[in-house]
């Protein structure tokens, strides 16, 4: 398939013009840096410049795709799955079974999406080879070196063949390359802007009590996605805590956190059962979130390259958005950051609960369940209609279903004890 049939896969219908110098790039030349910003479609340009140079009959691992966290490998595999390739592909990262992994990287498919760690243990195990690998991606390659992922990478590099091509993505300038991944010539694409995007209005929010200001701002969004950025994990937790005693439906989201806290995070957050996620700049790089209404600085960012990074998770894809910077008049502001001119004054509003619940289901795809099956589970045994089911994620060994809140109660009780392909196993709300 060339690049256009796997747009059109995609549900997209043009390219951007970073897609397209991508693409362009990678056909003329064997190393490429790619610097550009989350939400840039940078994801969707690697993959449709890689994907049309591999060759689906043949067996054994084509191409490598590095990722510095397991949200964003996943991002990556989903992105890759809508292209309809017929590729193979697998996923590695850590917090998910070995197990499982060797299972599927026996079969040899062509495409290996993983974190450095991950990958470079199966490697030194053995359960796969990449000595014919002829590709390798490796995304938010900044914040590989930056997470000390360098000793894998140079690793995983001595298991590869001596030519291949490459292609590092990058949010922020490429400064230091580990030896083993240094190039005699490489070409760099720069797709960094430190312009404010088109859709992006700035707000200040003037607030004697931070914390209170915060609260008000978001009653006045009520039902619209929004991402409060705190600088400390003991920030996030105190906040979402605070906030939560408000009545306000928000999820944390840090690194302290354990990778099924993490995930669920971003399902509630993004099949709409939270509105508001609470996080460290963990969040502002790699998640991708569509439909991120307001971003709000709890506390300023360290740099001007964060708080761009922050903002950058809405107003994408020339859609709207807003972003909003908590201060008192006796704080002393960064050297980078001018206040805005247009001041927010947020309405005061009672919280009200989101429209959408999540339901947990203990049994996922290694399971033999299917989406399909709970939207029919849901939809006969639940009795719910069509537009009272949400979203639905499917993990390996669990699934979430996100569901009206009105309904829930009377859900509940409808399944209770029922069974889902002759099989009963536990269904609850989502702690």
């Amino acid at each position: 398939m060339n690049s256009k049939e796997l747009l059109i896969n995609s549900g997209h219908k043009e390219l951007l013009p970073l897609q397209e110098a991508t693409i362009d790039a990678f056909q003329k030349h064997p190393h490429v840096q790619l610097l550009a910003q989350t939400g840039s479609g940078k994801t969707l340009a690697f993959l449709l410049s890689a994907v049309q140079l591999l060759d689906s009959s043949k067996k054994g691992v084509q191409m490598v795709i590095l990722s510095p966290t397991r949200e964003l490998a996943l991002q990556t595999a989903d992105v890759f799955k809508s292209l309809k390739s017929n590729i193979s592909y697998t996923t590695c990262y850590g917090g998910h079974a070995v197990k499982t992994e060797k299972n599927e990287l026996s079969a040899n498919p062509s495409v290996i999406i993983a974190s450095p760690g991950r990958l470079l243990d199966h490697l030194q195990r053995k359960h796969t080879r990449i000595d014919w690998c002829s590709i390798v991606i490796i995304d938010e390659f900044d914040k590989c070196l930056e997470f000390g992922f360098e000793k894998e990478m140079e690793a995983i590099r001595k298991y590869l063949p001596s030519e291949i091509k490459s292609l590092f993505v990058s949010a922020t300038q490429i400064d230091y390359v580990p030896k083993a991944w240094k190039t005699s010539t490489t070409h760099e694409l720069n797709f960094q802007s430190t312009e404010k995007p088109a859709g992006l209005k700035l707000w200040k929010v003037n607030c004697q009590d931070l914390f209170e200001g915060l609260t008000q701002s978001l009653m006045h969004f009520q039902h619209e996605s929004s991402v409060v950025f705190c600088n400390y994990r003991e920030v996030v937790d105190n906040v979402t805590n605070r906030l939560k005693e408000q009545g306000i439906a928000c999820v944390a989201y840090h690194g302290g956190m354990d990778q099924p806290q993490r995930e669920l995070a971003l399902i509630k957050f993004r099949n709409g059962s939270v509105q508001t996620l609470i996080c460290t700049d963990l969040g502002s790089r790699g998640l991708d979130i569509d439909g991120v209404s307001h971003i709000v600085h709890y506390q300023f960012p360290d740099s001007e390259a964060v708080f761009i990074h922050r903002n950058g998770r809405t107003a994408r894809a020339q859609t709207e958005g807003n972003a909003y910077i908590l201060y008192h008049s006796n704080q002393d502001l960064p050297d980078y950051l001018t206040l805005p001119e247009t001041e927010f004054k947020p309405k005061v509003r009672n919280a009200t609960p989101p429209q959408w619940v999540t339901l947990f289901f203990g049994a996922g795809k290694k399971d033999k369940l299917r989406k399909l099956d709970i939207v029919g589970f849901l939809s006969q045994q639940g009795k719910l209609k069509p537009d009272e089911i949400g979203k639905i994620d499917l993990l390996d060994h669990i699934a979430y279903a996100a569901i009206k809140r009105s309904k829930l109660k009377s859900t509940l009780n409808n399944i209770h004890q029922k069974r889902i392909k002759g099989k009963r196993f536990v269904i609850k709300k989502a702690k």
